[in-house]
């Protein structure tokens, strides 16, 4: 670990309750892994209902623990104020790119609000895979949820995916193996665009109300393969990280993709949520992420 990186470990536990409490989480899980080694996976129940997760994850269950709430329910509850206050309908389908184990899509059908008349997740490792399955079919959701076992780029194709042996949400596409990523296993998994996907299930991209994407640094080449749904003027949310995205380029391939299609975007991850920034501005504004590990997610709406 970098000096950065213990440096910002150390003033996260002085100053953040939140990360206290994760990391009492973290310790808790890893007794229970010591003295109960059978155990897989455990479950809660929260405001979004029941949730299924690996006792193995380092990151997203010790948060889910600590939070008593789903994984980035905050942010999603934010999108879901602003796209309200925009006049924006949710009444379609709520996408799910790197959809994991399902946070994301319980929270959003789980609102109070009836939003959304379904969704659609993309996930292409198999044992998050199952678990998705799982999540979904003991909140009697599968009904309303269709399931795609693929991961989501620009185009069709067969990518290699670098595992996370620790954390569950960090498993990264990977445009060439002799680029390291310093993850210790990796598998082949399709491909393909949402263009391709929504063509193929007959689906309007008026159909579609908000597209959620959290694919660990791959998040440009996404975008650039949903043009249509900019066309339909979709908004979109997509995590933004710099560490991540310049390893393949995608970094800089989704700042374009926001300049040039976009109008506006919010940072939801600011204290500021609620303040639009012109879209040209993106650079700038995310600059304070550059020479960090740090991500913050943007709600982007196209032109």
């Amino acid at each position: 670990m970098s000096f950065y990186r213990l440096f910002s470990r150390l003033k996260d536990f002085l100053v953040s309750s939140l990360y206290r409490r994760v990391l009492t989480a973290r310790i808790i899980a890893h007794l229970l892994r010591k003295l109960c080694p059978e155990i897989k996976f455990i479950g809660l129940e929260n405001q979004s209902g029941k949730l299924f997760l690996f006792i193995k994850d380092n990151v997203i269950t010790p948060y889910s623990i600590a939070m008593k709430e789903n994984f980035q329910t905050e942010d999603l509850s934010r999108a879901l104020q602003i796209c309200t206050q925009k006049g924006q309908s949710l009444r379609g389908l709520f996408l799910d790119v790197g959809a994991n184990i399902g946070t994301a899509t319980l929270a959003a059908l789980a609102s109070k609000h009836g939003y959304f008349s379904g969704a659609m997740c993309f996930e292409p490792e198999p044992n998050n895979l199952q678990m998705l399955r799982l999540n979904l079919r003991e909140n009697h959701l599968d009904s309303k949820v269709k399931i795609i076992g693929i991961a989501i780029g620009a185009s069709k194709s067969k990518l290699h995916l670098m595992l996370s042996n620790h954390n569950f949400g960090d498993h990264r596409l990977s445009l060439d193996l002799d680029k390291n990523i310093n993850h210790e296993n990796h598998l082949e998994v399709e491909v393909n665009s949402l263009e391709n996907i929504l063509y193929q299930e007959n689906i309007p991209p008026n159909d579609v109300s908000l597209v959620w994407i959290d694919t660990q640094g791959f998040d440009g080449f996404v975008l650039k393969g949903a043009m249509p749904l900019f066309a339909a003027r979709v908004p979109f949310c997509v995590e933004m990280c710099p560490d991540l995205g310049r390893v393949n380029g995608a970094y800089e391939m989704a700042l374009e993709i926001i300049e040039s299609k976009c109008e506006n975007f919010y940072d939801l991850g600011s204290p500021n949520w609620q303040i639009p920034q012109v879209a040209n501005t993106v650079r700038n504004y995310l600059s304070f992420l550059e020479n960090t590990d740090k991500h913050t997610d943007l709600l982007i709406f196209p032109k």
